[in-house]
């Protein structure tokens, strides 16, 4: 299974004002989701002691630090973020499709709020 880490945002535009849009995307192949979990292990290992920054570099995904700045663009972004599994690899322009269609279709919408990862608190 593909996993997929991305976010939305409500344009602000003139022409698009209050339509949502795919901000960011990071896809995640099943070989990385086996590494992350052992680099995970790892880090959390009581006896032999690694920062998160050893571990990632020991199974060759220190490219997910990125995570951290994701969630960052999307703060600033004001944007949710959301996470939905494939047995199919998609591309940014896939779920960028899908995204926009929620703009009109009741059913993707619903979906794309069920992947949605924190759900904002209403004041």
């Amino acid at each position: 299974m593909y996993k997929y880490l991305f976010s939305v945002r409500v344009d602000s535009s003139l022409e698009n004002g209050g339509n949502i849009s795919l901000d960011s995307f990071l896809e995640i192949t099943p070989d990385e989701q086996k590494r992350l979990q052992l680099a995970m292990d790892m880090k959390n290992n009581k006896i032999w002691k690694s920062t998160t920054k050893e571990a990632l570099e020991a199974f060759d995904v220190s490219h997910f630090s990125i995570i951290h700045g994701f969630e960052m663009r999307a703060h600033v972004n004001m944007a949710t973020i959301h996470m939905v599994e494939s047995e199919f690899q998609l591309t940014r322009e896939d779920l960028s499709i899908w995204v926009k269609s929620c703009n009109w279709d009741s059913i993707a919408k619903q979906k794309l709020l069920d992947s949605e990862l924190r759900r904002r608190r209403k004041i």
